[in-house]
Parts: structure tokens; C-alpha cells; sequence
């Protein structure tokens, strides 16, 4: 029996619906069929099945090797019939002139992992995201070995007979969430006198409370759940799963953890059909002092204070895990 609220599972199937529509017509773009080894993944809230129709399409693109890039003509091509196809759905225009529709090669996403080049090279956030809350729409067969391979490099110092401690990953995770605090912080720090922007930073600290905060320790969760058992079959499974899908897997392996995992899905089912209206109207409910104070008493203390309870409760009484997620 599932704890996905009504309101989750409807954001759901309009996303999957969405989804397989976008497949659809992207399967049509001849250019593709020249490369074998082409992964396009979406992120963001259809990556996380909790899209509305106002959601962006956050597009990522994988492939093997650069010893053999994507020519820049087949990009370009391939590029413009992706746009194209967005306009005629009705998406709205891909962010920053669509800056962020490159090409990320997976020799070099393992190679530079952990290095300076990683978060220079935008390859952490293209890694972490894939890990996180990503969906293919091109070649999945493609995709499922990217994620396996990806796996396999926070293992690669572990044999079978070796017990795996993931500190590496979880320290990548949050790392990533860090970063996602800092990046709002840094934009917050520069003066703004436009009400307009200021309320623009508003919703961005609460989707930061939300979503952001769930998909990253979603992923810790079921990884602490699984702590002394975490194969990498394991963690695949809960690779492949949306951030409301890993609690509810987690909730049906713990049962002690149903009542919890009930009120968190209600406070999210919240921040979702808030999000499920225009950005001019989400703005003109923020101008509310009141609205606002009752979306963050919701966001920092009830969401942020549950999800640390089912923290703690996962732990139970083995102080090793906690040591392992701070030290």
C-alpha cells in the first residue's frame, strides 16, 4: 500500500504523461540515430515526477567519450529540433538561452571527480543531478549503464569481501546540498530594490526548504536505511526511484516510520499545489506577510523537523551512522 498523497500521485501521471509524449516526438529527430552512445536525461520536477504546467524542462545530455565528440553541427541540428518541440508543447523557453545544452562526456565526469575541474566543469551538478532526480527521454538503455558506471566509481575502492562504508557518495550529496545553500546566499546577499525580484528570491528559498531538501536527503535516507547492506544493486534501485518513491520504499520497509513518512508527504503535497499555479500568481501569494510566514513555518520548521525525525529514527540507537554522516 502506497502513502503517495492524492496530490503527489496526480503530479505524477501528469508528468509521465508529459514525458512520454516528449519521448515520443524526440525519437523523431533523425540526427540522434547517428549516435549509439547519447543520453538526454530531464531533471527538475519532471526528473521528480511532481511536474505542473508551469514547469521548466531541465534538459542534460550524456555521452561516452569525448576521443569522440558530438560534432558541433549534429548538436546544433539536434539542439534546434529540441527547441522546437518544447515551443509546440508549451513549455516555457529554455532558461538562460538555453546556455546549459551541452554535452557532458562520462570519461571525463569520472575522471575529474573530486577535482577542481568538477564543480569548474559543471560536472558535479550534471553527476549529482542524474543521481538524484533524473529521467531519460533519449536511449534509456544508455542511461542505465551511465548510472551503473557512475556507481561503480564511489565503489571503486572496495572488493566484495570488504564491508562499504558510502562516505564518499554521501559526502557528494551533501556537498550538493551545500552548494544549493550557498548559491541562494550569494544571490541574496547582492542588493535588491525591485519587489518583484525580492519575491523571486522568496519562492527560490522555499522550493531550497522543499524539493531541494528532499531530493538530497531522500537519497541519504534509504542509503542510511540500507547502511550495513548497501550493495550496488541496492543503490541503484534507489538511484532509479523519485525522492517521494524512496520514502515511500522506506516506509514499507520500516514500518515504525508510516506515521511519519504520512505527515511528510502531506507538507510536500502542500508545497506542490502551491508551485501548481502561474509564477505572477505564486508571486502576488507571497506579497502576503502571512501566506509567507506560513510557507516557511511549513518549509524550515514542520518539513526540515520531520525529516530529520525519520533521520533519527532510521539511526536508532547506532551512533556510528550518525559519526559517519558528520565526521
Amino acid at each position: 500500500m502506497t502513502l503517495i498523497t492524492t496530490t503527489l500521485k496526480n503530479h505524477i501521471d501528469f508528468s509521465i504523461a508529459r514525458l512520454k509524449e516528449l519521448e515520443d516526438k524526440v525519437k523523431g529527430i533523425k540526427p540522434l540515430e547517428e549516435i549509439g552512445d547519447l543520453c538526454i536525461y530531464v531533471t527538475g520536477s519532471f526528473g521528480r515526477f511532481e511536474a505542473t504546467h508551469y514547469s521548466d524542462l531541465d534538459l542534460f545530455f550524456i555521452s561516452s567519450s569525448e576521443q569522440k565528440p558530438v560534432s558541433r553541427l549534429t548538436k546544433t541540428l539536434i539542439d534546434a529540433e529540441l527547441i522546437s518541440i518544447a515551443e509546440k508543447m508549451k513549455f516555457p523557453p529554455f532558461s538562460n538561452d538555453g546556455q546549459f545544452l551541452e554535452i557532458h562526456y562520462l570519461d571525463s565526469v569520472k575522471e575529474h571527480l573530486g577535482s577542481p575541474n568538477d564543480d569548474f566543469s559543471n560536472f558535479f551538478t550534471a553527476r549529482l543531478l542524474l543521481l538524484l532526480e533524473s529521467y531519460p527521454v533519449v536511449n534509456s538503455k544508455y542511461y542505465d549503464s551511465v548510472i551503473k558506471e557512475i556507481i561503480q566509481t564511489y565503489y571503486r575502492d572496495f572488493h566484495d569481501h570488504r564491508e562499504f562504508k558510502p562516505t564518499f557518495l554521501v559526502n557528494d550529496i551533501i556537498r550538493y546540498w551545500k552548494t544549493l545553500c550557498l548559491n541562494y546566499e550569494h544571490r541574496r546577499n547582492r542588493p535588491v530594490e525591485d519587489e518583484t525580484k525580492k519575491l523571486k528570491t522568496h519562492v527560490k528559498n522555499l522550493k531550497l526548504v522543499f524539493s531541494r531538501k528532499l531530493t538530497c536527503f531522500s537519497l541519504i535516507l534509504s542509503i542510511v536505511s540500507k547502511y550495513n547492506n548497501l550493495s550496488e544493486d541496492a543503490l541503484l534501485e534507489y538511484v532509479k526511484l523519485t525522492p517521494v518513491e524512496r520514502l515511500d520504499r522506506i516506509a514499507k520497509e520500516n514500518p515504525s516510520t508510516v506515521q511519519l513518512v504520512k505527515e511528510i508527504f502531506e507538507l510536500y503535497s502542500y508545497f506542490i499545489e502551491l508551485n501548481n499555479q502561474t509564477e505572477k500568481d505564486l508571486l502576488e501569494w507571497m506579497k502576503s506577510e502571512d501566506n509567507k510566514k506560513e510557507a516557511f513555518e511549513k518549509g524550515r520548521k514542520e518539513f526540515g523537523t520531520k525529516l530529520f525525525q525519520l533521520l533519527i529514527m532510521l539511526v536508532g540507537t547506532k551512533d556510528e551512522i550518525l559519526k559517519f554522516l558528520v565526521i
